[in-house]
């Protein structure tokens, strides 16, 4: 079994690190542990939120790790994750910057261009979102 997971945006952070130190330590921000027996490993967290999620989307071909011929999308840290207590995750590890298909992302130019669309005004939002920070087709 390949597990992947996600968030609903509207109920929780969209912040996969976030995600990653939840399902590792499977504390919710009040403190409390929701179901310690289903905490995985932080390699086990890692492996969902990328290839395991590229896999699922059946691009795992594409995207998903870090190997010739595939898309070089990634992000860079400010700290090795795996340094870092897991229960510290999120306060101690920041995306310092995105690339998409091997270029880098302006994160401020990207989120003002996602602010401004109308989503009523496009049915292929996704395709669109991927013209406007030049990178690739999507879906």
């Amino acid at each position: 079994m390949k597990p992947s997971y996600h968030n609903d945006g509207s109920v929780s952070p969209p912040n996969q690190l976030y995600n990653v130190q939840q399902t590792v330590t499977r504390t919710t921000v009040s403190g409390k542990v929701h179901g310690a027996n289903q905490a995985v490993t932080l390699d086990q967290a890692l492996r969902a939120i990328t290839i395991n999620g590229a896999y699922q989307l059946r691009r795992d071909h594409e995207i998903g790790s870090l190997a010739v011929g595939k898309y070089a999308d990634l992000v860079e840290l400010s700290a090795d994750i795996y340094t870092v207590p897991a229960d510290q995750i999120v306060d101690k590890v920041k995306v310092l910057g995105t690339w998409l298909g091997g270029r880098k992302i302006d994160i401020d130019a990207f989120m003002a261009q996602v602010d401004s669309i109308d989503p009523t005004e496009h049915t292929d939002l996704p395709q669109h979102l991927a013209e406007q920070v030049g990178t690739r087709k999507c879906c």
